[in-house]
């Protein structure tokens, strides 16, 4: 009885003790000591060197990363974690994470949620501390798989018999889809492809009725269905049984394009593309026949080819845990996938596990507003690109450069898909040179629904501060896929930048129209019907094969660059041209 009594009474004293320990993290006394027994008065100069102002560094330096790591560990976290023991064994904490995913924890530590004490040190400090946590657990190396080589045919023309010349681009340089529809859907498939008619002459004219223009999927795209799962979960994802095949928008891989109103455009908005093959080879950059035809005789009168350009590289796993779900290269396992739903609720008091497990999966944009898909969602939450760049960016700040920005999308140049692939990219421009930092990118997007009134924005905007401009307050507030980054910001009077160092961040859009992707010319051209489309301007470079994003340009005149560049108005015009038609300066920079 006594010894169960005893049981009893340490149980309850520990239990008291771990409850009253819980109750006052990040703090022993609040607002004085963190619970590692660092001094928040002295923090601030720990940050210009921790393991040089300890008085209880044994001798470690940065030369060892390692060893810098352990005594950092030692220093840091050994107060509330064991390695291998019953204390918070930080091996199981962090078996998921390798040297990124751990530095993000660390980054983000202390600044949204308090529980733990914020890491001290300076950045090489945290990737010590990073380097040696990942090192106590054996890290996967996932081996790298060879793209696969694609050979392209260039479509027939002839600038002296053809009488139509036909330009289709895809809306974005690369479109990002999850593949992880039995957890939850960020981005379903739904490709979007535009087309105009361009009948030949002395004054050209674009042609928008008495034709038909059909897209036709490439072989081996024509059965999306058995790839992904967002087929089978449909009707949980976005409210509706879908037949096979048949994108949200009621699209197959070929169909007929619509005729845009009060345009001569020809568009279809949600073909089913995916990066992968029927077979499951992978393939990002799928080509698309578009073809006019005429409406009555069914003559066809010009045919192009056009990549859709789709990949599902999302670097959810660099943080989840987790692998690629396929193939080493891309998409977004199970795995991580879950762990992303058990943190969602843990956080926010949802229950989207639960209904993933019980086959009811959801689209983020049934909650979050979405303008990119019309998503109304819950208007009192926040629009999903500011909850998703607003949270994240307290893990992934104080990076140089587009580093945070590749951590998620494939945007680098050693990413596999590569969304940068075009003249910008090639010169040397990164995400930064437009969007601005995370940071400053996020708080555009957070400063809109500040504006709106939503609390939550506030709370994510505390603690970040600006890179590009000096406050918050000169950050220009912005709504995604609206408000976007301005040509004629940098390309004034539609002239070449003096240097790469132009910057469009903070000169947004005015709206939707105003986009590179919806503006004319004075002729009634798009931009990227010339220029090709975001990310993938010409001249382009594709990874996976040379000519894959200029088509078009090779087709027409058999150079790389804008249609009509270099001298190649005959593309389109029968006679020379010695003045400006489609927009200012336009025979003196369309050279790139």
């Amino acid at each position: 009885m006594a010894r169960t009594l005893g049981v009893i009474g340490i149980a309850s004293l520990g239990s008291f003790e771990w409850i009253r320990e819980a109750g006052r993290r990040p703090y022993l006394v609040a607002g004085y000591l963190f619970s590692n027994s660092i001094l928040v008065d002295e923090a601030p100069a720990l940050d210009q060197g921790y393991l040089k102002a300890s008085a209880w560094n044994q001798h470690a330096d940065l030369a060892d990363p390692l060893a810098a790591g352990k005594e950092l560990f030692r220093g840091q976290c050994s107060a509330c974690h064991s390695i291998g023991g019953p204390l918070n064994d930080i091996r199981k904490r962090s078996a998921s994470f390798g040297i990124m995913g751990m530095e993000s924890l660390l980054t983000g530590m202390g600044k949204i949620y308090g529980y733990m004490p914020r890491f001290v040190g300076t950045a090489a400090e945290r990737h010590a501390l990073a380097s040696y946590v990942a090192s106590l657990t054996p890290q996967v190396e996932e081996p790298v798989l060879p793209r696969p080589a694609l050979d392209q045919a260039i479509p027939a023309f002839s600038k002296e018999t053809s009488e139509y010349v036909l330009l289709a681009w895809c809306t974005l340089g690369e479109k990002c889809i999850s593949d992880c529809d039995a957890q939850f859907s960020l981005l379903p498939p739904g490709s979007t492809l535009m087309a105009q008619l361009v009948r030949r002459g002395p004054l050209p004219e674009l042609v928008s009725e008495g034709v038909e223009l059909r897209y036709i999927a490439p072989p081996g795209h024509e059965h999306p269905g058995g790839q992904v799962d967002f087929w089978k979960y449909a009707k949980s994802l976005v409210g509706k049984e879908l037949p096979a095949d048949t994108s949200a928008k009621g699209l197959t891989p070929s169909g007929v394009m619509y005729p845009v109103e009060g345009q001569a455009l020809f568009a279809a908005n949600g073909i089913p593309a995916l990066p992968y093959r029927d077979d499951g080879v992978i393939d990002p950059y799928p080509v698309w026949t578009v073809e006019a035809r005429d409406a009555a005789s069914g003559e066809l009168l010009a045919s192009t080819q056009v990549v859709l350009p789709v990949s599902t590289e999302i670097g959810c796993k660099n943080c989840h845990g987790g692998t690629w779900r396929r193939q080493g290269a891309m998409g977004i396992a199970a795995t991580t996938a879950s762990d992303i739903l058990a943190r969602h609720d843990r956080r926010h008091q949802t229950s989207l596990m639960a209904k993933a497990q019980a086959g009811e999966p959801v689209l983020c944009q049934s909650c979050h507003p979405d303008p990119l898909l019309g998503a109304k969602g819950d208007p009192d939450l926040l629009n999903l690109p500011a909850a998703l760049h607003g949270f994240h960016v307290h893990y992934l700040a104080d990076r140089p450069g587009a580093e945070p920005c590749h951590a998620c999308h494939p945007t680098g140049p050693t990413s596999y898909s590569r969304c940068a692939r075009g003249v910008h990219a090639q010169r040397g421009l990164t995400c930064v040179s437009c969007h601005g930092t995370l940071e400053d990118h996020a708080l555009s997007l957070l400063r809109a629904e500040a504006d709106a009134g939503k609390p939550k924005a506030k709370r994510l905007m505390e603690g970040l501060r600006p890179r590009a401009v000096a406050s918050v307050q000169e950050i220009q507030p912005r709504t995604p896929w609206n408000n976007e980054p301005d040509c004629l910001s940098c390309h004034e009077d539609f002239t070449r930048p003096e240097s790469t160092e132009a910057s469009a961040f903070n000169a947004w859009t005015p709206g939707e129209e105003a986009l590179y992707r919806s503006r004319t010319d004075d002729a009634g051209l798009h931009c990227p019907a010339c220029h090709g489309p975001t990310h993938a301007e010409y001249p382009a470079h594709n990874p996976f094969a040379s000519q894959r994003d200029a088509i078009q340009p090779l087709q027409y005149q058999g150079t790389s660059a804008p249609i009509g560049a270099r001298g190649n108005c005959a593309v389109c015009h029968t006679m020379d041209m010695e003045y400006e038609f489609h927009h200012e300066n336009i025979l003196a920079n369309m050279a790139n």
